[in-house]
This record gives C-alpha cells, sequence and structure tokens, in this order.
C-alpha cells in the first residue's frame, strides 16, 4: 500500500524518505512533518519516535540546542524543526571541504546530543551523519530516533554495518542486535571518522569484509596527527567509559585549536583599547631622544 500525504502536502514539499517513513516541509513554515508508511511496524516505530521526542521536551535545557526540536504530533505524523541544509552526509559528498573550526563544532555538538540522550535513558541505536542534520546556519543538531531504545527498552533499530561494535562471533547468524552505550561510542567514533574524512570507514568493502576487520580491532589507519584521530581510536577500542568523556576529549582538541586565535584576539583588542597610549608613549620618547640629540 502507498504511502500517503498528509492534508496540504504535496510531493514537492518532500524533502526526505526512509524505511520508517517519509519527511515533507509543512508549507510557509520552517517544520516538517515525518508520517509514516502504512506498514504496521513503520508506524510502531514512529510511536517509539514520539515518546522519545517528548520525553526530550520534558528535560530540554536552554543550552541543549543540538537535537531536532519538537513541535508535537497529529494524527499524521511528528511536526519537528526544518533542517534546511539536509543530512550531514550529504552535505559532507556534496560542499566544499568544511573548516577544522566548522568540524570540531559539528563533532562537538552531536556528542552534545548523544550526551544529553543518555541521561535521560534514551539510545538512539543508528548514529551515522545520515541522522545528523544542518541546519540554516550551519549547526548540527541529531535526529530520527524511530526504533531507539528508551528506559532499556529493545530497539527496534541498528547501525550499518561500518558503524556496529562486532560481536563476540563475527561469523554468527544471529539477528539479535544489541544496543548499549558501548555500541553507541563505537558508533560515534565510526561517524567522527566520516566528519573528518567525508566517507565511512571501510565504505570500500563488503559487509562481511567490515564484521570480520572490526572482529579482528584492524581499524582503518589514522594517523595521530589527524584532527579528532585519538578521539576517534579510543571510541572503537571502547577506551571511553561514557559519552560525556568523549565530549571532553572534543573539547580539548577545540581548545586547543582555538588557542592561537584566542591569543591573535586578545593582542587586537589590547591594541584597540591602548593603541592610542603606546603611541603618545612612543611619541613623547623620540621627542626626548631628538632634544637629548640636539
Amino acid at each position: 500500500m502507498a504511502t500517503s500525504l498528509p492534508p496540504g502536502i504535496n510531493s514537492t514539499n518532500i524533502v526526505g524518505f526512509g524505511t520508517t517513513g517519509v519527511v515533507a516541509v509543512i508549507p510557509c513554515t520552517r517544520r516538517v512533518i515525518k508520517f509514516p508508511h502504512c506498514e504496521p511496524d513503520a508506524r510502531a516505530r514512529c510511536e517509539v519516535e514520539v515518546k522519545v521526542y517528548e520525553r526530550l521536551e520534558q528535560t530540554r535545557r536552554e543550552s541543549c540546542s543540538t537535537i531536532l526540536r519538537y513541535h508535537g504530533h497529529c494524527e499524521q505524523g511528528i511536526v519537528l524543526e526544518y533542517a534546511e541544509n539536509g543530512p550531514l552526509r550529504e552535505h559532507l559528498r556534496t560542499a566544499n571541504t568544511p573548516s577544522k573550526t566548522l568540524l570540531l563544532r559539528w563533532a562537538r555538538q552531536a556528542a552534545e546530543a548523544l550526551v544529553f540522550c543518555h541521561a535521560n535513558a534514551i539510545l538512539h541505536g543508528d548514529i551515522n551523519c545520515s541522522n545528523f542534520f544542518l541546519d540554516g546556519e550551519q549547526n548540527l543538531k541529531l535526529g530520527d530516533f524511530a526504533g531507539s531504545s528508551i528506559d532499556d527498552s529493545p530497539a527496534t533499530i541498528c547501525y550499518s554495518t561500518t558503524h556496529q561494535l562486532p560481536t563476540l562471533d563475527f561469523s554468527s547468524e544471529s539477528e539479535a542486535v544489541i544496543i548499549t552505550k558501548e555500541t553507541e561510542i563505537f558508533a560515534f567514533g565510526s561517524a567522527l571518522y566520516e566528519m573528518m574524512t567525508g566517507r565511512p570507514p571501510y565504505e570500500d568493502k563488503s559487509d562481511s569484509e567490515v564484521e570480520r576487520l572490526f572482529f579482528l580491532k584492524d581499524f582503518p589507519k589514522i594517523c595521530d596527527a589527524t584532527m579528532l584521530g585519538p578521539v576517534i581510536t579510543r571510541c572503537w577500542n571502547l577506551e571511553f567509559s561514557s559519552m560525556d568523556e568523549v565530549l571532553a576529549s572534543i573539547k580539548q582538541h577545540e581548545d586547543q585549536l582555538r588557542g592561537p586565535h584566542n591569543r591573535l584576539q586578545t593582542l587586537l583588542l589590547f591594541i584597540q583599547k591602548w593603541g592610542h597610549v603606546l603611541l603618545l608613549i612612543v611619541v613623547k620618547r623620540l621627542k626626548q631622544l631628538k632634544y637629548r640629540l640636539s
């Protein structure tokens, strides 16, 4: 059965399409409506997403602006903030190479969103650059909680192979995927890798080969000098115990990058404030020197 469009929405308004549903811009607004496909499992995942957004809205702080704003739900679907610049993955592949400052900001904003989710007993379950979105000011927002885990409920979604923590037996035929804070951190490492390189890890390899390499801890080579390379490696090796620790590490890198810029800004402000005084002192000294020489 085809997915029916909500009243007032036509095909030209559609900006996204996934396994759970369709996303369309609500005309004359800065909002979108996400409405599920007709299949029962899609509707069930959409109901989970409503619960997640309502939980986050109940505890949202002013400082938590890195999750798509929830504007309620209706019979047709969920109403959300419209992120005009679309999914981060698409942006990385089509736009100019982002600056180091912008990449670090995105990394920090992504980590902040996951810290907030975990603090509210929500595990995303499908962390990747397709589920991070960019608003009109290039700020990153986390979205797509269809099938996420809330209060330890079983997740009905799972990470892509390139973001999946390997199981004890990578050759197991079991379809069950357990979502934990550890699997979230591992997946976040792969998302960071894509942010920094523009491509998911081992994108050119088959799923079975990726599983084998991850099981052997044979991760893509990252130079320690590469921005956030050490953070990515520590995520993959589960050397962080929480997303809070990941966020703190990203902030350290951000502060290091800001260091020279901040020193320059301080110097410029000092010159702007005291430059005329310094000039008067120099002129006075020159006059004194001229007087002594005469």
